[in-house]
């Protein structure tokens, strides 16, 4: 037990030191690929193990003047040199391909896709891991493969993907090798959204939104989907008659006569300091996107809106993420 939590601070003591070692040099551009210069190899414990064992048989053999041992013994070591150029082979020419982050808001996870390639040759048993997430990178038929991962996101405006670590044991896991990744890529972290849902800034005491919900909504027309677009106001029977001309989905637009615009303004939003503001403002929006009701964000002297959608719902998020942010 002692030897095990020993074993595991070292190690994170290690990965800490690389990482660090990593930081001090610049992000690469992808594709990035790994070569004999950026990959370390040591042996595992087992690898130690099956080496004390081949020095005992090796040198038992030679003490002892016992051929047949002496023939034994110089098998596996050949095994093991062997075994160490194919552990180091198969992460050499592995290559970094693409990285894709999503935004997220803080405090979520955030996902994130990374595609690699190989120059030809099968890759086994390769391991991703990035931050404290990871998984095995499983390669198709066209030499490329896609690990999924997801990372904390802690605050606010601009996070930088972490460096990636590449590692494998394979074939027969008596040595350990691997290399790092640290690509140029960041994704956008919108502001914690304030828990429950604050009544929204109405003119009027809210009678606009009262007198829309006793007249209902007006049918305003159709067009494209859009990632995000709520699924009811999918118009699924003119959609299947476009999909026959190949085309895609259709959404019904609504429109909101008696609704006034809604504005959110920082200056006047409710908060104690101003991630509270921001807090309240990212809800605000995400309930307006919700209730498909147009709205207008004021950030200062930066104003947005009034608009709605999902690309009006981003640009307000996005600037809500960078707002006082250099």
């Amino acid at each position: 037990m002692f030897f095990a939590r020993a074993r595991r601070r070292l190690l994170h003591s290690f990965n800490q030191a690389m990482e660090r070692m990593l930081s001090r040099r610049a992000r690469a551009p992808l594709p990035r690929t790994l070569s004999r210069q950026s990959i370390y190899i040591l042996p595992t414990r087992f690898g130690c193990f099956y080496a004390l064992v081949m020095i005992v048989i090796v040198g038992g053999s030679l003490n002892f003047n016992n051929n047949s041992a002496l023939l034994f013994g110089f098998l596996f070591v050949a095994i093991a040199i062997v075994s160490m150029h194919q552990t180091f082979g198969n992460l050499n020419g592995l290559s970094l391909v693409q990285v894709r982050m999503d935004s997220c808001h803080a405090g979520d996870r955030l996902h994130l896709w990374m595609r690699f390639a190989t120059d030809g040759d099968p890759r086994n048993d390769v391991r991703i891991d990035c931050a404290a997430s990871g998984g095995l990178l499983l390669f198709a038929d066209d030499n490329e493969g896609v690990v999924s991962c997801a990372i904390d996101a802690e605050r606010r405006g601009w996070q930088s993907l972490p460096p990636v670590r590449v590692s494998t044991v394979w074939p027969f896991g008596l040595f350990y090798a691997w290399g790092y990744f640290w690509p140029d890529a960041r994704a956008l972290i919108y502001p914690r959204p304030e828990r429950g849902r604050p009544e929204l800034p109405e003119d009027g005491d809210g009678l606009g939104l009262r007198r829309r919900r006793s007249y209902g909504d007006d049918f305003a027309g159709l067009r494209d989907y859009v990632s995000g677009d709520s699924p009811r106001r999918i118009a699924w029977r003119a959609s299947a008659k476009r999909d026959s001309d190949g085309g895609q989905l259709l959404v019904r637009t609504l429109e909101h006569p008696s609704a006034p615009d809604l504005v959110f303004d920082l200056a006047t939003a409710p908060g104690n300091d101003t991630e509270q503001k921001l807090s309240r403002l990212t809800r605000w929006v995400l309930m307006a996107q919700q209730a498909e009701r147009r709205y207008k964000l004021v950030l200062g002297e930066k104003t947005l809106g009034p608009d709605s959608g999902p690309a009006h719902r981003d640009r307000c998020l996005g600037a809500l993420a960078l707002y006082g942010i250099g």
